[in-house]
């Protein structure tokens, strides 16, 4: 019965070990941030208010600010591939890129609020 304790006790243990992955990491940023989207295991981008982008290209430890065109809260990234991606904010904000996220250049939305 010892044996059998000693087991469960060991895989509850693992299966802690394995689901608490979590790590806060510092952004270097007040504002709120919305979104974020890893290209791959290493390069990421972070999106939030008054124009934020974030990029990390060390899977998250450290975040760089990016230039970004506008003052809009941005709320969401997506890339479609590692060169192309597009930012989504407030008041029919399209922003995109074709470099891998070096620079972002303003879409037209048609939305004008």
């Amino acid at each position: 019965m010892k044996s059998f304790i000693y087991i469960l006790l060991i895989v509850c243990f693992n299966i802690q070990n394995n689901y608490s992955q979590w790590i806060l990491q510092t952004s270097g940023v007040t504002g709120y941030l919305w979104s974020v989207f890893f290209v791959d295991t290493s390069e990421g981008f972070c999106v939030g208010e008054n124009g934020t982008i974030l990029k990390t290209t060390d899977g998250g430890t450290i975040w760089n600010s990016m230039y970004c065109p506008i003052n809009e809260n941005l709320l969401d990234i997506f890339f479609v591939d590692s060169s192309i991606g597009y930012i989504v904010g407030n008041s029919g904000t399209i922003l995109k890129t074709t470099n891998g996220g070096e620079s972002w250049n303003a879409q037209t939305s048609g939305y004008n609020a």
